[in-house]
């Protein structure tokens, strides 16, 4: 499956809910994503040693597409083709944003993604959901491209690529919600903050029968290399020292998984509710991740670039 046919897949998943019947429910909708996750480090696709359990699950539970394609070997435009269900190319979006650039306020291509094109978001919600994207944006930052202005009704996170991992020690707030910088965080690890952030926007949402749709879209495990202590000391193992972090920033987005497909299973919301996962792009040269069998890696167009592990899970609907 191409993940430019992602927002097509989800279209068909509505239609098919709302031909069930009156007394069906529309389905919720989490997105997960992974930051430059290689191909071979989940369990169940050839790691023997990272630790996935909570992924490996979610595989199970429905079905797991071994051919993932994504919509280009880097971050930016991937997700641009992610969040219109067009490859990106189209609508001259092939590169990273930079920012840094002198031509970056005149050249539109460099701002971001192009007003005109809609969003998973802007058509979500016009079909009635309550839409959050918690996590990186990296599609623009200025008037008329922040993610409030992109179809997402709440959004708490940072509108670049890549962030240090203690935020609470950061020299500058770059973490925001919506559009209000954040100073304090309930948690010291950037990727436990924002599934805490999650997990309080689906709890407001619950009391409500209006469906929702919950983007999670982690810079996990994208550089830099950071993570806890109690997370490095399950890995001590391993001796290459940043595929031991690398191993633990992987533990740290595994039990984010398991936090919300908890939540979901605590709230009698999990078989109404569609969950789908993989990353942005094949694994970095630079993170220590490993894409298996795949040749190449972020940045290039061979299979280790772009072919990525895809779960679909909805318990009830699809068959384990």
């Amino acid at each position: 499956m191409t993940v430019t046919n992602f927002s097509k897949s989800i279209w068909t998943v509505l239609c098919f809910s709302l031909g069930l019947g009156i007394q069906a429910q529309t389905p919720n909708i989490v997105l997960i994503l992974a930051d430059d996750m290689g191909y071979g480090d989940l369990q169940f696709t050839g790691s023997e040693h990272l630790k996935t359990p909570n992924l490996d699950a979610l595989a199970r539970s429905g079905v797991f597409c071994s051919q993932g394609y994504v919509a280009s070997p880097v971050c930016s435009p991937s997700r641009a083709g992610l969040m219109t269900g067009r490859d990106p190319r189209r609508f001259g979006y092939e590169g990273n944003l930079n920012m840094s650039s002198d031509r970056y306020p005149t050249r539109p291509e460099f701002l971001g993604l192009p007003p005109g094109e809609h969003t998973l978001g802007d058509h979500l919600r016009a079909a009635g959901y309550a839409t959050a994207l918690v996590g990186k944006w990296h599609l623009g930052n200025g008037q008329g491209f922040h993610p409030n202005e992109r179809g997402f009704d709440f959004f708490c996170g940072m509108l670049g690529g890549s962030h240090t991992y203690f935020p609470s020690h950061a020299k500058r707030h770059s973490i925001e919600k919506n559009g209000e910088p954040v100073i304090t965080f309930s948690n010291d690890y950037l990727t436990d903050y924002f599934t805490d952030e999650g997990l309080r926007w689906v709890e407001k949402q619950h009391p409500n029968e209006t469906p929702w749709f919950l983007f999670m879209s982690y810079n996990a495990p994208h550089g830099p290399l950071q993570a806890t202590e109690a997370d490095l000391a399950e890995f001590n193992h391993l001796k290459d020292p940043k595929r031991r972090i690398y191993a633990a920033m992987m533990l740290s987005l595994d039990r984010s998984v398991g936090r919300l497909t908890t939540w979901l299973r605590d709230h009698d919301e999990l078989k109404n509710t569609l969950i789908v996962f993989f990353s942005d792009n094949g694994g970095a040269t630079n993170n220590r991740s490993w894409n298996g069998p795949l040749s190449g890696a972020k940045g290039c167009l061979k299979e280790g670039g772009i072919r990525v592990p895809m779960i679909w899970s909805w318990p009830a609907t699809i068959p384990e």
